[in-house]
């Protein structure tokens, strides 16, 4: 008889829980559960948005011409070399051969300068003055920049020759030498040289005339004297 009893009380319970449940708002089954992004929604999110990604903004700021390649920068910088069809009889240059003289000295050690040359180098597609230093039993060649005063090269050479030093001012300058040299022989002068041989000094001019000949004119510095090698 007992458990005829419980039946029903169990029942009213779960109906009076039925109902209070109904007068609630949260209890409702038919609201929608709060859903988060999946990560595809975010990338999603992302390539659409019309800010500009970092690539982008670096391909906006770069510049049409970056940066100069060291190609580019040292063709630019070609441009100050003196170039090979100058006139020696007023071309001037950058470095003086007094000044060169001295830079070969410091390359060689002190010793005997006993020849000075400004030619056109075509390996060094440049003008050079070649110096020839007498150091005790060693003669000195050095190369040196006409423009940039660089040394291009020193070779080295035993020898039992005595030499004597040469002098750019005494006893004839070298704008005599060339007066007297272009009043033989008018042209172009291409190469000159100061150098003691054959127990004396002289100016030794290479100048092109008119027909494209190239005409030597030596100029001896003691006496003045003017001699012509065609």
């Amino acid at each position: 008889m007992a458990k005829k009893m419980i039946m029903p009380i169990r029942g009213r319970f779960i109906a009076l829980a039925a109902a209070a449940c109904l007068g609630i708002a949260g209890c409702s089954s038919t609201s929608a559960p709060e859903t988060t992004p999946t990560p595809n929604d975010v990338a999603t999110t992302v390539v659409g948005s019309t800010e500009p990604t970092s690539v982008e903004s670096a391909t906006s700021d770069s510049p049409a011409s970056a940066t100069e390649s060291p190609a580019e920068s040292a063709s630019s910088d070609s441009g100050s070399s003196t170039g090979e069809d100058v006139d020696l009889a007023t071309q001037t240059f950058a470095v003086t051969p007094q000044q060169a003289i001295d830079k070969g000295l410091e390359k060689s050690g002190d010793g005997i300068v006993h020849s000075i040359e400004l030619d056109w180098s075509r390996r060094s597609n440049a003008w050079v003055y070649e110096l020839d230093i007498l150091v005790g039993n060693t003669d000195n060649d050095v190369e040196v920049h006409a423009d940039t005063g660089e040394i291009l090269d020193h070779e080295q050479d035993d020898t039992d020759d005595q030499e004597q030093a040469i002098d750019l001012g005494s006893p004839m300058t070298w704008e005599t030498a060339r007066d007297k040299a272009l009043g033989a022989v008018q042209g172009r002068i291409t190469s000159w040289k100061l150098e003691w041989d054959d127990n004396y000094t002289s100016y030794e001019f290479d100048i092109e005339d008119s027909s494209g000949d190239e005409i030597e004119v030596e100029v001896n510095v003691q006496t003045g004297d003017v001699s012509i090698d065609d």
